[in-house]
C-alpha cells in the first residue's frame, strides 16, 4: 500500500527537479 502523502511528496520532488533542470538548461 502506497501512502497518498508519500506519493504527493515524490511528485513534488520530481516536479522541483524538472523545474531546476529546465532553469539550468535555459541559463546555460
Amino acid at each position: 500500500m502506497v501512502n497518498t502523502q508519500a506519493a504527493a511528496v515524490l511528485t513534488a520532488a520530481i516536479r522541483r527537479i524538472l523545474n531546476i533542470t529546465s532553469l539550468l538548461f535555459r541559463l546555460s
